[in-house]
């Protein structure tokens, strides 16, 4: 049986991979598109859905994946909070300074 350092680290590993997986999902029901048949989306298999459910248990997202409805309305939506959570992401990532000049470390200086 592993040490509880093991599990913080496995835990950690799990919260690194999936935070890209939850933007995408919460970008894609928030474009009007269904998640598990984004290409974006593709490379993450099975684990789109329970993403899904993930966010839907956290009362980020309302519907259910996979269900048609007849209203015409996306079968998945962003509640309020995953409209806020969504709002943060853009805040905090600024795709725009992706494309420009990498900025290098600056250079240590010694203490003494």
């Amino acid at each position: 049986m592993g040490t509880p350092g093991d599990r913080r680290e496995l835990q950690s590993v799990i919260d690194f991979l999936a935070t890209p997986l939850i933007v995408e999902v919460l970008w894609a029901i928030r474009d009007g598109r269904l998640p598990h048949q984004c290409p974006e989306l593709s490379r993450y298999g099975d684990a789109v859905a329970a993403a899904v459910e993930v966010l839907t248990q956290a009362g980020a997202v309302a519907g259910q994946a996979g269900r048609e409805q007849l209203s015409g309305e996306p079968p998945l939506t962003l509640t309020a909070k995953g409209r806020a959570i969504c709002a943060l992401i853009d805040k905090v990532v600024d795709f725009r300074a992706v494309n420009t000049t990498v900025v290098q470390p600056a250079e240590r200086v010694s203490a003494g």
